[in-house]
């Protein structure tokens, strides 16, 4: 079974902010949600702070890192790059080889130099599209949606298909 290794941000996506959770139940069907007591503690989103611990019980697993305080040296100068939640996803994808989800280009960019398999929210929108688990204007909306509460993406355009959009990213 794979593992994936979720960040906040990509947490917080796949809940109120994209309203994505039944992407999450089909993740959960052939995949590992894994993420971190950082990354929870990080999740401090009053309005709706309930809803995102219901979350995190319902669909993910939180993991300790196993990592000893003398193996984390060889992670050490990313403390000053990245957050305490992006630091422990990577350290955990580190430990029990799994793909991290998260979206800040930072915390990819390391993520990539240490050799981890890494993938985002739009990433996961993409392969649930793929898997027919849901449709272009589904995506399309979930990306609007997206854009609209907070996630720094570019909205698609007005006739923009969700296989255009997601073939532009980053460019």
């Amino acid at each position: 079974m794979e593992k994936l290794v979720f960040d906040t941000s990509a947490i917080l996506n796949f809940g109120k902010r994209g309203e994505l959770e039944f992407l999450l139940e089909r993740l959960a069907e052939g995949h590992a949600l894994l993420t971190t007591r950082e990354v929870e503690r990080e999740i401090v989103d009053p309005e709706n702070l309930n809803y995102y611990r219901g979350l995190l019980k319902r669909r993910f697993r939180i993991q300790e890192l196993k990592t000893a305080k003398t193996e984390l040296a060889r992670f050490g100068h990313l403390a000053g790059v990245l957050g305490s939640g992006e630091l422990s996803v990577l350290v955990l994808a580190s430990e029990v080889r799994a793909t991290v989800v998260l979206d800040d280009k930072t915390a990819r960019k390391e993520a990539v130099a240490l050799k981890l398999k890494v993938t985002g929210t739009l990433g996961i929108l993409a392969a649930g599209a793929k898997r027919n688990w849901c449709n272009d204007d589904q995506c399309v909306e979930a990306v609007r949606r997206l854009h609209a509460n907070g996630f720094r993406v570019r909205p698609p355009g007005a006739n923009e298909t969700f296989a255009e959009y997601f073939a532009g990213v980053g460019k």
